[in-house]
Protein backbone atom coordinates (compact mmCIF):
# COMPACT_ATOMS: atom_id res chain seq x y z
CA UNK A 1 0.00 0.00 0.00
CA UNK A 2 1.09 3.38 -0.88
CA UNK A 3 2.28 5.72 1.92
CA UNK A 4 0.06 8.61 1.92
CA UNK A 5 1.35 12.17 1.07
CA UNK A 6 -0.09 15.21 1.74
CA UNK A 7 -0.34 16.89 -1.69
CA UNK A 8 2.17 20.16 -0.27
CA UNK A 9 4.79 17.86 0.78
CA UNK A 10 4.63 16.49 -2.85
CA UNK A 11 4.60 19.24 -4.24
CA UNK A 12 7.92 20.05 -1.56
CA UNK A 13 9.11 16.34 -3.06
CA UNK A 14 8.93 17.40 -6.83
CA UNK A 15 10.43 20.99 -6.34
CA UNK A 16 14.02 19.48 -4.13
CA UNK A 17 14.37 17.13 -6.93
CA UNK A 18 14.22 19.96 -9.58
CA UNK A 19 16.72 22.03 -7.77
CA UNK A 20 18.87 19.22 -7.43
CA UNK A 21 18.69 18.25 -10.94
CA UNK A 22 16.94 15.03 -10.55
CA UNK A 23 13.92 15.91 -13.10
CA UNK A 24 14.53 15.99 -17.17
CA UNK A 25 17.41 18.40 -18.30
CA UNK A 26 15.82 21.75 -19.00
CA UNK A 27 17.16 25.17 -20.55
CA UNK A 28 17.29 27.73 -18.42
CA UNK A 29 14.15 29.65 -19.27
CA UNK A 30 12.32 26.55 -18.45
CA UNK A 31 14.18 25.91 -15.19
CA UNK A 32 13.42 28.81 -13.80
CA UNK A 33 9.41 28.68 -15.62
CA UNK A 34 9.19 25.16 -13.92
CA UNK A 35 10.93 26.46 -10.51
CA UNK A 36 8.33 29.47 -10.39
CA UNK A 37 5.23 26.90 -11.20
CA UNK A 38 6.25 24.58 -8.72
CA UNK A 39 6.69 27.12 -5.75
CA UNK A 40 3.72 28.55 -6.74
CA UNK A 41 1.97 25.35 -5.94
CA UNK A 42 3.33 24.07 -3.47
CA UNK A 43 2.44 27.57 -1.43
CA UNK A 44 -1.48 27.51 -2.79
CA UNK A 45 -1.76 24.07 -1.68
CA UNK A 46 -0.13 24.42 1.71
CA UNK A 47 -2.78 27.57 1.88
CA UNK A 48 -5.36 25.31 0.85
CA UNK A 49 -4.87 22.49 3.55
CA UNK A 50 -4.33 25.05 5.97
CA UNK A 51 -7.50 26.48 5.37
CA UNK A 52 -9.41 22.91 5.17
CA UNK A 53 -8.27 22.10 8.31
CA UNK A 54 -9.09 25.12 10.03
CA UNK A 55 -12.74 25.00 8.98
CA UNK A 56 -12.98 21.31 9.36
CA UNK A 57 -11.33 21.42 13.00
CA UNK A 58 -9.06 18.28 11.96
CA UNK A 59 -6.33 17.74 10.08
CA UNK A 60 -5.34 15.02 7.14
CA UNK A 61 -7.20 11.41 8.01
CA UNK A 62 -7.79 12.37 11.54
CA UNK A 63 -11.04 11.29 12.98
CA UNK A 64 -12.84 13.57 15.52
CA UNK A 65 -16.86 12.23 17.28
CA UNK A 66 -18.29 15.70 16.71
CA UNK A 67 -18.69 15.77 12.53
CA UNK A 68 -18.10 19.66 11.15
CA UNK A 69 -17.99 18.02 7.80
CA UNK A 70 -16.30 15.83 5.17
CA UNK A 71 -12.37 16.45 3.76
CA UNK A 72 -13.54 14.10 0.63
CA UNK A 73 -16.05 15.13 -1.74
Amino acid sequence: MEKRIAPSERKAQELQALVQGQLDAQSGEELWSSLVRLSTERVLQEALEEEQAEALGRERYERRTSERGYRNG
